[in-house]
C-alpha cells in the first residue's frame, strides 16, 4: 500500500490550474486572486482629517486659551484653496482635506465648538496631530495581493478603496458528486428494510462549497456498473469526480469497474491509512479535457476524513492556495492515545485550551461509521505508522479542521 504522505504529493502533482475570469467586486467574496494586486493611487489620495475639528497652524497654540478666526466649514468631499493663515482655523470634519497652510488638528472637544466667527481653542496639540497623511496606507506602485490569496471581505475593501469595480479571479472547480449503493435513500424518503439515509452527498457538498468548488450533483447509483457508468457520463466537463462507496474489495463494489469501462487511468488504490485504507485516485482524459477522479470510501468519517486529506488541497491547488493543507497545531495530550496498526491514523479530538496550551482529548469511539465524532472534533491527532503509543502529557500534533478553530490554530502555529 502507498503511504500517506506520498499519496498526497501525487495528487498535487497530478493538478492543473482551472482558467480565469473576471467578476464584479460585489461577486469576489471567497475567491481566489488570479493577477497581482499593485495600487493605483495613493491611500490617503491627500493629507485628511482623522477627526472632527480645526485645522491650524500648531504655532498659534503656544499660549492657550486662545480666539481664532474660522475662514469656513469643511466637510468630508469638500476641497478648498483658502490658506489657514496665523490667527485663523478652518473647522474640519472627519475625512475632509488639511486645507494649504494647516499642520494640525485640534479636536473639537478641547475648544468652544463654535462654527462661525471665532472659535476658543482650550488646550495645546502638538503639529502632526489628528492629521492621516497622504499615501501613510498605501503607496502608488505598492504591491498589495499576491496571485493565490482569497478574497475576504477587508481583501474586497482594499480593491474598492482602489476604485476597482472588477477583479480577475480563478475560475471555481466543478466536482460532481456521486453516491453508491442499494441501501441509499435520499432524506425525507420512508425508509425500507436495510435502507439508510444517504448522508454522505449532503456532507461532500457542504466540503466542496467550503473549499470554494461548484457542486455537480449526480445523485445516487445502485450498485450495478451500469448505473454508476450512466451516472458518470452526465460528469462531462468536471474538473473532479468524487464518488462514495463501492471502492473495496466486496462483491458489489463495482465502481472500479465502471470508471475502468470509461477509461479512467489510475494512479493508486489503497492508502496506509485509517480510516480511509480504500481510496482510489487517477484522472478522466476527455479530448483536452481531464477531469480528476477520487473513489472515496462509503464509511461517513472515511468519507470526510480522505476529502480533506486529498480532495480538499486539490481543490484548493487547483485556483492557486499555496497553504491547501490543514493547518496543524502543536498540543498536549489529555489522555494516552493507544494505536495497532502499521497505518497513519486520524484520531477524532476535540481541543481545549489550558493557558498557554492547547490540549487534545479523544471524542470517543473511532468507528469509521461514527459521524458525531466528527462533529463534536475539532481536529485530527495525527499517529504516524511508526507510533504505537501516546502517553498522556506527551506533545501531539493535530490537524485542525473546524472552521470556527482554523483562524485560532493558524495564529497558534505561527
Amino acid at each position: 500500500m502507498l503511504r500517506f504522505a506520498e499519496a498526497q504529493q501525487r495528487v498535487l502533482s497530478a493538478v492543473s490550474p482551472v482558467g480565469v475570469e473576471r467578476v464584479p467586486l460585489a461577486q469576489a467574496n471567497g475567491r481566489y486572486l488570479a493577477q497581482e494586486i499593485t495600487a493605483t493611487l495613493d491611500l490617503p489620495p491627500w493629507d485628511n482629517s482623522a477627526m472632527d475639528g480645526y485645522a491650524l497652524r500648531a504655532a498659534d497654540l503656544s499660549r492657550v486659551p486662545v480666539m481664532l478666526t474660522i475662514n469656513e466649514v469643511l466637510a468630508a468631499g469638500h476641497q478648498t484653496a483658502a490658506e489657514v493663515k496665523e490667527g485663523t482655523a478652518s473647522a474640519i470634519m472627519t475625512g475632509a482635506p488639511v486645507p494649504p497652510g494647516a499642520d494640525t488638528v485640534v479636536i473639537v472637544e478641547n475648544t468652544d465648538g463654535a462654527l462661525s466667527g471665532s472659535v476658543r481653542v482650550l488646550s495645546q496639540t502638538p503639529a502632526g496631530a489628528n492629521i492621516r497623511r497622504r499615501g501613510e496606507d498605501v503607496r502608488r506602485g505598492q504591491s498589495l495581493l499576491q496571485r493565490g490569496r482569497r478574497l475576504e471581505a477587508a481583501e474586497v475593501g482594499l480593491l474598492a478603496s482602489l476604485g476597482q469595480r472588477e477583479v480577475c479571479v480563478a475560475k471555481r472547480p466543478v466536482v460532481a458528486i456521486l453516491a453508491t449503493g442499494n441501501e441509499l435513500v435520499q432524506p425525507g424518503a420512508a425508509l425500507g428494510p436495510g435502507q439508510i439515509y444517504s448522508s454522505n452527498t449532503a456532507t461532500l457538498r457542504g466540503l466542496v462549497l467550503q473549499a470554494g468548488a461548484e457542486v455537480l450533483d449526480l445523485g445516487a447509483a445502485t450498485d450495478t456498473q451500469e448505473s454508476v457508468c450512466a451516472a458518470l457520463r452526465r460528469a462531462s466537463g468536471a474538473d473532479v469526480i468524487v464518488t462514495t462507496g463501492g471502492v473495496s474489495a466486496g462483491v458489489f463494489d463495482v465502481v472500479r469497474a465502471a470508471f475502468d469501462e470509461l477509461g479512467v487511468h489510475w494512479d493508486f488504490w489503497k492508502i496506509k491509512m485509517k480510516p480511509g485504507k480504500p481510496v482510489a485516485f487517477g484522472w478522466l482524459q476527455e479530448q483536452a479535457d481531464r477531469s480528476l477522479v477520487f473513489g472515496l470510501p462509503g464509511n461517513p468519517v472515511s468519507c470526510m476524513v480522505t476529502f480533506l486529506q486529498f480532495v480538499r488541497p486539490c481543490l484548493l491547488s487547483m485556483v492557486g492556495d499555496d497553504k491547501p493543507f490543514l493547518p496543524m497545531i502543536e498540543t498536549i495530550a489529555g489522555q494516552a492515545f493507544q494505536k495497532k496498526s502499521e497505518r497513519t491514523e486520524f484520531v477524532r479530538v476535540r481541543l481545549e485550551r489550558q493557558g498557554r496550551d492547547w490540549v487534545c482529548f479523544s471524542t470517543g469511539s473511532q468507528s469509521s461509521g461514527v459521524l458525531t465524532s466528527m462533529v463534536s472534533g475539532d481536529g485530527f491527532a495525527l499517529l504516524g505508522e511508526e507510533v504505537r503509543a501516546v502517553a498522556q502529557g506527551a506533545p501531539v500534533r493535530v490537524q485542525v479542521y473546524n472552521p470556527r478553530l482554523l483562524h485560532r490554530a493558524v495564529e497558534v502555529d505561527g
